[in-house]
């Protein structure tokens, strides 16, 4: 039985999947460093099924965030960026669009420095995993 961490988690430096394009003869993790990475792996279904592209879109944000530069504007730039590429990577999954929706709106909110949003932005995407799951 696989516990919600296994299936995907959330780390400092990247989002952490389970390569379901490889189920069931083997069991990967695919590290995705980049928000881009994300994209691809949504696109190539490694993360599928309604609830996890919900997470991912909540984490993919976050990550974006992580990345982006130590400037409030430059980040909220990179997540409404993160947001666009992560919604279209598959737009008809209704639950990825919600999950990116749950963490982008986070950004429109007056914050008081980037570490705040990041903060915000990664308690949301946990958040999101608990309710999910």
């Amino acid at each position: 039985m696989l516990a919600p961490a296994d299936v995907i988690r959330l780390e400092d430096d990247a989002v952490v999947l389970l390569d379901q394009t490889l189920l069931p003869t083997e069991r990967r993790d695919r590290r995705c460093a980049t928000v881009a990475d994300l994209v691809v792996a949504i696109r190539e279904l490694a993360i599928r099924g309604a609830p996890a592209l919900g997470i991912a879109g909540a984490m993919g944000v976050a990550l974006a965030a992580r990345l982006a530069p130590d400037d409030l504007a430059a980040a909220r730039g990179a997540v409404a960026a993160a947001a666009h590429d992560l919604a279209t990577a598959r737009p008809t999954a209704v639950n990825l669009a919600w999950g990116v929706e749950q963490a982008r709106t986070l950004a429109d909110r007056e914050w008081a420095d980037v570490d705040a949003l990041r903060g915000a932005l990664a308690s949301c995407a946990r958040a999101v995993h608990a309710d999910e799951v």
